[in-house]
């Protein structure tokens, strides 16, 4: 094991820790800097070796959560299942996820609305909505097998999306946890909307 490396990442990942909680709480404007070095316990100096300006960190910082998101919708998708146990799934992970880290939604609505999605947004390979990318190309996948409706997948990967989101906005404005019987009901619902009618 390269312990250099390790070090390297691990001290990377505790300024995205504490770069997120500080802008959940105090916006990016609100968050200098010198801030995250104090309360991630690096030296100002080591912040700016990995990250030559505040842009670059909070870029890196999007790709870090798009990954982080990327991995807990897909790491356990098991393709063997139906498309349908497939779907209820991933569905019921992204909304988890943003249960669980709701800094990171935070982070993505305040991203967004940012000058910094005008650097990125450009560019194809980059997220246009909280994960919208990996969502939409499992819709496709869902239309190309004839699980889901041949519409335009952007329509239904916006209904995904904007469902998941608003259930978890209202639990966190609520401080109520879903539970899995309303869980249940939520992802049946959605299902069934966009479904293939057979």
């Amino acid at each position: 094991m390269n312990v250099q490396l390790t070090q390297t990442e691990n001290k990377k990942l505790a300024i995205f820790d504490h770069t997120i909680q500080l802008i959940h709480i105090r916006g990016f404007h609100g968050t200098p800097m010198s801030l995250i070095a104090q309360h991630a316990g690096v030296a100002i100096g080591t912040i700016y070796h990995y990250f030559p300006s505040k842009t670059d960190l909070i870029l890196s910082l999007f790709k870090h959560t798009k990954l982080k998101l990327r991995n807990y919708l897909f790491e356990k998708d098991n393709t063997d299942q139906c498309f349908e146990a497939r779907f209820k799934d991933t569905l019921s992970r992204f909304i988890l996820f943003y249960w669980k880290y709701p800094e990171i939604l935070n982070f993505f609505d305040q991203f967004y609305s940012s000058p910094y999605y005008q650097m990125v947004k450009d560019k194809k390979h980059e997220e246009t909505m909280c994960g919208e990318n990996v969502i939409l190309n499992f819709i496709k996948e869902g239309v190309a097998k004839g699980e889901l409706k041949d519409i335009d997948p952007t329509i239904t990967s916006t209904i995904f999306l904007s469902t998941a989101i608003g259930i978890v906005k209202k639990s966190i404005i609520e401080n109520q946890e879903i539970s899995p019987q309303h869980m249940d009901v939520f992802v049946d619902i959605l299902w069934d909307g966009v479904k293939q009618s057979t």
